[in-house]
C-alpha cells in the first residue's frame, strides 16, 4: 500500500471517529434538555405550595435548582460547542479526502461533500436551518428559568424574609452562568463564521 492509501486510510479512520463523536454530543445534548425540562416541571407543578414556604423551601428554590439549572446550561453549550467544533473538522477532511482523489471539492464531483452540503443549497447559499431556531428557544429558556424558580421564592416569603446568603449565592451563580454562557456563545459563533468562510460555495454546473 503507498504512502497515499495509507494517508487516506488514517484520514477516514479519524472521520469514523469524529462522526461516533457527533452522534455522542447529540445524545448529550438530549439528556442534557432532558433533565432540564424536569426541573421546571418540577418548580411548575409545586407552585400551589408557594404560599407555605418554609427556609429549606426557599433555599430550594433561591439556590438549589438555580443553581441546577445554570449548571445544566453551561453543561449543553458545552457540548453545542464540542458538536460544533467536530462539524467543522469533518468538513475539512471530506476537503482533504478530496484533495487526495485529486477530485473538485464541488457537491457533483466530490468524493465526500456532506458536511459541506448541510451548510449550502445547490446555488452556493447558506441555508438557514431551523436548528438555529432550536437553538435560540433553549438557550432563552434556559435563561429565564432561574428568574422563575427565585421569583417563586420570592412570593412564598417576601423578599427582605429570604436570607442575604442565598441572595448573594444565586447573584454569583447567575454572574457565573452568563459568563461562561457568553464565552462559549461568543466562540460557537466564530467557529460558524470561520467554518462558512473556509468552506467553498457550490458551484452550479450548466445542463
Amino acid at each position: 500500500m503507498d504512502s497515499k492509501n495509507l494517508i487516506l486510510t488514517a484520514i477516514l479512520a479519524e472521520y469514523k471517529e469524529n462522526k461516533a463523536e457527533i452522534r455522542y454530543f447529540l445524545g448529550i445534548q438530549t439528556t442534557l434538555i432532558t433533565f432540564y425540562v424536569t426541573l421546571l416541571a418540577t418548580i411548575l407543578s409545586l407552585h400551589e405550595r408557594i404560599g407555605e414556604l418554609v427556609n429549606d423551601d426557599v433555599l430550594l428554590f433561591s439556590v438549589i435548582l438555580p443553581g441546577a439549572m445554570i449548571f445544566l446550561t453551561v453543561l449543553w453549550l458545552d457540548m453545542v460547542y464540542r458538536f460544533t467544533k467536530a462539524a467543522c473538522y469533518l468538513a475539512n477532511i471530506e476537503q482533504k479526502v478530496n484533495r487526495l482523489l485529486g477530485v473538485k471539492d464541488t457537491l457533483l464531483d466530490s468524493a465526500m461533500y456532506w458536511e459541506q452540503w448541510l451548510k449550502f443549497d445547490m446555488a452556493g447559499k447558506q441555508i438557514k436551518h431551523i436548528d438555529k431556531f432550536y437553538y435560540c428557544i433553549c438557550l432563552g429558556l434556559f435563561v429565564i428559568s432561574p428568574f422563575i424558580s427565585f421569583a417563586f421564592a420570592c412570593r412564598g416569603v417576601s423578599l427582605s424574609e429570604i436570607s442575604n446568603l442565598y441572595i448573594a449565592i444565586f447573584v454569583i451563580l447567575l454572574l457565573s452562568g452568563i459568563i461562561f454562557s457568553t464565552l462559549y456563545v461568543a466562540e460557537i459563533i466564530l467557529l460558524k463564521r470561520h467554518e462558512i468562510k473556509k468552506i467553498p460555495r457550490v458551484r452550479r454546473t450548466r445542463s
